[in-house]
């Protein structure tokens, strides 16, 4: 019981620090006339929203106690490395200004990147397409989130806990946030984390070393092999209405017999009702291109359409787990 506890105070002290620096970051745009939420509608859920957070973040502690999962170690631990990152994060943060002021969202990468994968998307400077931008991703997705992004990307533990020997794929892995969560969970099962961005790729391959782990560059369209579990963590919001069908169905197409599908993602539309208009205000605040379409178009109807079955969703925070199976 002590370590159920333990978890909780956790919880809540490691998202303190960057609910502080979200709201310094907020403070700076708003002077510069781009404040990253809107006050009023903050103000008046307020309450509504705290309640949900302890919610989220007590279920995140029991989550991590009953499996027996010991969490990864805070960034905070390293109090030199992390405010180094907190300064070039800031520094960013007037290129990113610029690109919001000039409507400038293109990338120039010189690699053959999909039209839709070259740009910025939300604070991301080079989009996924630098490892200048890999560098920061971390700390921006946790300021972004005020610190919730662990327990959000954690809500896989339930549903993956019984591929402990499995082989396992992750579609999109990035920086390895989400791959070094289930490889630490699952030390004895074989994973392959891809990722489109050569880039995101090789950041991972030299700052997540895991035992277990295989890093891969590859467009997630192109799988040929069968793996026991298929997973992604916050793609399918990043792709076009077109890609994101094609990706879920080649998600099913290369399970197992028996194999399960899981996505993390954002909540969307109805799921939590008095979120939606937070959703919607999302891609107003934020680079995202192809949000607003993503939040209207549920993932669990794009998966019955496809025919999967075993459909089961979990929500936690601003983010829903869906399992699923052939």
């Amino acid at each position: 019981m002590i370590k159920y506890y333990k978890n909780i105070a956790q919880n809540f002290l490691t998202i303190l620090p960057y609910v502080g620096e979200f709201n310094l970051l907020n403070f700076y745009s708003s002077m510069k006339g781009h404040p990253l939420r809107d006050k009023e509608k903050h103000k008046r859920l307020k309450k509504r929203m705290i309640k949900h957070i302890e919610e989220g973040l007590i279920a995140d502690a029991k989550v991590c106690y009953h499996l027996k999962f010991d969490r990864e170690v805070p960034r905070l631990g390293n109090i030199q490395k992390h405010f180094r990152s907190l300064f070039r994060v800031y520094y960013d943060y007037n290129k990113i200004l610029k690109r919001r002021i000039d409507k400038d969202f293109k990338t120039n990468s010189e690699r053959d990147y999909p039209k839709y994968f070259n740009r910025n998307f939300h604070f991301q400077t080079d989009g996924y397409t630098s490892e200048y931008s890999a560098s920061l991703y971390d700390h921006q997705v946790e300021i972004l989130f005020a610190g919730m992004a662990g327990p959000m990307r954690r809500l896989i533990l339930e549903e993956i806990k019984d591929y402990s020997n499995g082989e396992i794929l992750e579609m999109a892995c990035g920086t390895g946030s989400t791959t070094e969560i289930v490889s630490r969970f699952l030390p004895n099962a074989k994973i392959t984390a891809t990722d489109l961005s050569y880039e995101y790729i090789e950041y991972a391959k030299v700052n997540r070393i895991l035992d277990n782990v295989i890093y891969q560059q590859l467009d997630a369209l192109s799988l040929t092999k069968h793996y026991d579990c298929i997973y992604n963590v916050f793609l399918l919001h990043e792709l076009p209405m077109k890609e994101r069908g094609k990706v879920l169905e080649k998600q099913l197409e290369q399970l197992s017999p028996g194999g399960k599908g899981i996505v993390i993602e954002s909540l969307q539309l109805g799921d939590l009702d008095f979120l939606d208009e937070v959703l919607y205000d999302f891609p107003k605040y934020y680079h995202e291109p192809f949000y607003k379409n993503y939040i209207e178009h549920p993932v669990e109807d794009m998966l019955k359409s496809l025919g999967a079955k075993n459909i089961k969703i979990t929500k936690r925070l601003f983010s829903k787990c869906i399992s699923f199976s052939k």
